[in-house]
């Protein structure tokens, strides 16, 4: 088995994210239930890229 995760990247943060990108992020969510989806901003990036 593959390791199943969706990466998603906006260095803003969410909150300032336009709609269009909040519905891809819930849309990659709905249609892959099974898929851990980590968001990765600013404030977190340094954790998966060390």
């Amino acid at each position: 088995m593959f390791n199943r995760t969706i990466w998603f990247l906006w260095l803003q943060g969410l909150s300032s994210a336009a709609d269009i990108i909040k519905m891809c992020l819930h849309s990659s969510r709905r249609e892959n239930p099974d898929w851990n989806v980590v968001v990765l901003d600013e404030t977190n990036l340094d954790q998966y890229t060390s």
